[in-house]
């Protein structure tokens, strides 16, 4: 009985980590819940599709921990975003043409060497419950929406 109830517990997780970079494999309406990605040497997890990214931890990522491009209605809910790198922008989240629904998540110690090290966006995204703290950029540090006309939303984040 110990195996099977291991077995299972092992089979909820996914670990990607040292240069595993979740790409590709979140296309169409994918769905990734509780796993671990981490020390991709480039963005943990890349999408150009509506992903649901449930229960995540996305650490130690170089390019960012999250890459959305050209994608709408993604949902982010309940994951630790902490401690990745990118050398542009967005250190933690960075969303070209995308929109994400982001709740319940810690955006914690992203940096970037040029601008916004907590959440990039160039469309705007809508942030509940979140808590987005000590990230470090050269300029613009938390969340920064890079066009006017597009507004983010936040609702009982810090």
């Amino acid at each position: 009985m110990k195996k099977l109830l291991a077995a299972l517990i092992a089979a909820l997780f996914i670990t990607i980590s040292t240069q595993g970079q979740l790409s590709g494999n979140l296309s169409g309406e994918g769905t990734m819940k509780y796993c671990l990605v981490q020390k991709s040497n480039s963005a943990g997890i890349s999408s150009n599709s509506n992903p649901l990214i449930a229960h995540c931890t996305i650490t130690e990522n170089q390019s960012c921990g999250i890459y959305l491009a050209f994608t709408m209605d993604v949902q982010i809910d309940n994951c630790d975003i902490t401690y990745n790198h990118s050398n542009w922008h967005g250190g933690g989240i960075c969303m070209f043409g995308a929109n994400a629904i982001i709740t319940n998540c810690l955006i914690d110690h992203n940096t970037c060497d040029d601008s916004r090290a907590g959440i990039w966006t160039d469309y705007g995204a809508t942030l509940e419950n979140c808590i987005i703290t000590y990230n470090y950029a050269n300029t613009a540090c938390g969340v920064c929406n890079h066009w006017d006309g597009y507004d983010s939303n936040y609702l009982n984040s810090l």
